[in-house]
């Protein structure tokens, strides 16, 4: 039975701008009743490149021109393999259908073994949290953060949607009410310079702002910008404009400072998401609210990486699930993907966070690449949230001015949102 046995660096998709991309390949994700499997896991295998499906088991995921072997994961089902070749602006579909395992006996009779050797592997982990807790300071990093939203009908009715026979595509009619199936809310895209001092102060330079959603009616792209006069350091009325962003209720993750997903600290603060603070699964005490499970090991970039199963003990706590991916004699974190248990949830019903980690000089272990996605019940309607956040080029050895780290948390700069998309 193929096993899923490459760490996910996952690029949860959005259908913003689906055209755009030269080559790719998607498709939908149906159980044995053909009924969707959300939030499936798709990859390339022997590689890290790899995509979750939405909530309708919708998927999409570029790939350079070549041939691949996608597999298609889905705890308690099958895995799918297909063998796929993709040309050069040449998108391809792949719908695939998944089965219940029907082998589970071998998996009941060695628990025992992979709990206990799952268990050695987290307490190894542990030890060294508070180490590579301890090793990063203070940095600087160039951020891009991509978040998108959108609106989708839970149970659109029949006089709304057409379907074509002989095609699986689903056109999207637009109803007497004026909403789609499927609406497009936002999509904002921000470069920054982030700045971190321990413990736990964030600081951003927002250098471009560009929020593509829609005016209402008009069809055409808009900026979510206010302007109005601000107050100066001395309590004067500025006479200049001020701009800044305005706030959506909807994306829950757009400063560092108010969710700082460092799963090195013992309890997570994220206040968007729960009024419980959350506890970190390599927390110092956190083998009383997990159970850890050993699911096996791999070679990548030379280095085995071992593949845990993280299970909380109790469905009600401020706990996540999920998987988490660990360098063999480091024991330092690689990814984690993890969801956070639904009934500590207070709008989301469901959400999932997904870390990549590397390491830099001095054993200094950071964030790469982050990825949030998560649903909002609305009335009728869901509410599907992405954020997609990358990091690179770190110094950890900025050049910081006195009284920088103040209750100003996101700064603009003058030409920030005059960017346009090349920049």
């Amino acid at each position: 039975m193929p096993r899923l046995i490459r760490i996910l660096t996952m690029l949860s998709l959005s259908l913003w701008g689906v055209q755009s991309f030269g080559q790719y390949i998607q498709g939908k994700i149906t159980d044995e009743n053909k009924k969707y499997l959300a939030y499936a896991s798709i990859y390339v295998k022997n590689s890290t490149k790899g995509v979750s499906a939405d909530q309708r088991g919708f998927y999409f995921m570029e790939l350079p021109a070549g041939t691949y072997t996608i597999v298609f994961s889905f705890i308690g089902y099958t895995n799918q393999e297909y063998e796929v070749v993709i040309s050069s602006g040449k998108p391809v579909k792949l719908d695939v259908q998944m089965f219940p395992e029907t082998s589970t006996l071998y998996a009941a009779e060695v628990v025992a073994d992979t709990r206990d050797r799952g268990e050695e592997i987290m307490k190894n982990v542990r030890d060294k949290r508070k180490y590579y807790f301890d090793r990063v300071g203070e940095y600087a990093c160039e951020t891009y953060m991509k978040t998108s939203l959108e609106k989708e009908l839970m149970r659109p009715s029949k006089k709304d949607t057409i379907h074509e026979e002989g095609d699986t595509t689903e056109v999207v009619k637009r109803g007497i009410n004026g909403h789609f199936k499927r609406e497009k809310l936002n999509l904002i895209e921000t470069v920054s310079t982030t700045y971190f001092r321990s413990p736990g102060r964030y600081k951003e330079v927002v250098s471009a702002h560009h929020d593509y959603a829609e005016r209402p009616g008009s069809g055409e792209p808009g900026r979510s910008i206010h302007m109005g006069s601000g107050m100066d350091d001395f309590g004067s009325k500025n006479i200049a404009p001020v701009s800044h962003a305005s706030d959506n209720p909807y994306i829950l993750f757009e400063d560092f400072s108010k969710a700082d997903l460092n799963f090195y600290q013992n309890l997570i603060e994220f206040s968007a998401v729960s009024q419980k603070p959350l506890l970190s699964p390599i927390a110092l005490n956190s083998g009383l609210s997990y159970r850890f499970d050993y699911k096996g090991s791999f070679i990548e970039d030379n280095r085995r990486i071992y593949e845990i199963d993280v299970t909380p003990l109790f469905k009600s706590g401020a706990l996540f699930e999920g998987k988490i991916f660990v360098e063999d004699s480091t024991w330092a974190l690689v990814t984690v993907d993890l969801q956070i248990n639904r009934d500590v949830l207070l709008y989301c019903n469901e959400f999932r966070v997904i870390q990549n980690y590397s390491h830099y000089e001095n054993d200094q272990l950071v964030p790469i690449r982050r990825e949030l996605t998560y649903t909002i019940k609305d009335g009728k309607y869901d509410i599907l949230g992405n954020t997609r956040v990358e990091h690179h080029n770190y110094d950890f050895h900025p050049e910081i001015e006195r009284g920088f780290f103040n209750a100003e948390v996101k700064q603009y700069t003058d030409d920030a949102f005059d960017k346009d998309s090349a920049y």
